[in-house]
């Protein structure tokens, strides 16, 4: 090679060498972004969950977001009433346009109706069918009134029981003064 070849060469190097430094750098700088978006979007989604709580359906939250941002107050009226018209055309209509979709769809339901099913037998009878909790059928006695609850101590501090109980109503008495600032 002559001198002229390696000094191009060379050139050519170095101006390669600039080149792969500068991406590299621009990457460094997208990746650095992705980490902020995916910090942007966490906080999105708990902004979500939050209006969720207050009983707003996500998606029309973030779609109505979108909308003010996107259309004035009378193109978002007419936005709307065609969304409605296109729902109302479309219909139930997502088994025909969209299989997968429809599919993934109905095992998400499956699995959460046996999932409800499971808790159900998990958490035992409901109280209403529940023989044990029926006082007709032998079960549980409905809940006794003041006068004999009151009647039941009487007789207990009767039996001996009279220092026990009272120290009992004490303890009561000085955790609620205690617990309302009066001790």
């Amino acid at each position: 090679m002559t001198p002229d070849a390696i000094a191009e060469h060379d050139r050519i190097n170095d101006v390669e060498a600039k080149i792969d430094s500068q991406l590299l750098a621009l990457a460094t700088e997208y990746v650095t972004l992705e980490k902020r978006v995916k910090a942007i979007n966490d906080e999105k989604k708990l902004i979500r969950e939050k209006a969720e709580r207050l009983d707003q359906h996500p998606t029309a939250f973030r779609t109505a977001i979108s909308w003010v941002k996107l259309f004035a107050n009378g193109d978002r009226i007419s936005v709307l009433s065609s969304f409605h018209r296109m729902i109302h055309v479309l219909g139930d209509r997502q088994g025909q346009l969209f299989p997968e979709q429809a599919a993934k769809f109905e095992e998400r339901q499956r699995k959460a109706a046996e999932k409800a099913a499971e808790n159900a037998t998990l958490k035992g009878p409901d109280a209403d069918t529940n023989p044990r909790s029926n006082p007709d059928a032998g079960g549980a006695k409905p809940q006794i009134d003041n006068a004999a609850e009151q009647a039941e101590g009487e007789a207990a501090l009767a039996d001996g029981l009279k220092g026990t109980v009272k120290a009992s109503q004490s303890a009561k008495a000085a955790a609620k003064r205690s617990a309302a600032g009066l001790n």
